[in-house]
């Protein structure tokens, strides 16, 4: 990797460190068009006013899932944050600025 980033340095704003390799399971596409979508809200009863507040409800579901699963595992939990973020020195990166 260190060479991959020495090597086209000059096209780099930063990196991202983390897993290189996440398996998800389950197919997701019915809900990547608009009529899937409205189906997937319909059928959890959730009108799209609610959207926000669905995603985060679920979103935070999801994260005390794998919490208790990293837990039970022994293994050490660590959200992912834009402090993973590795901009290069001479560069500034929008991800890292404290306004974003």
């Amino acid at each position: 990797m260190e060479r991959f980033l020495q090597r086209h340095a000059s096209r780099i704003l930063g990196s991202m460190s983390g897993f290189d390799r996440v398996l998800f399971r389950g197919v997701l596409r019915s809900i990547s068009y608009v009529q899937g979508l409205d189906w997937f809200m319909g059928n959890q009863r959730v009108g799209f006013k609610d959207f926000e507040w669905f995603v985060q409800k679920f979103s935070a579901g999801i994260k005390k899932r794998v919490e208790e699963i990293a837990q039970r595992a022994g293994r050490p939990w660590a959200p992912w944050q834009l402090c993973c973020l590795r901009p290069r020195p001479e560069k500034t990166c929008a991800a890292t600025s404290p306004t974003v």
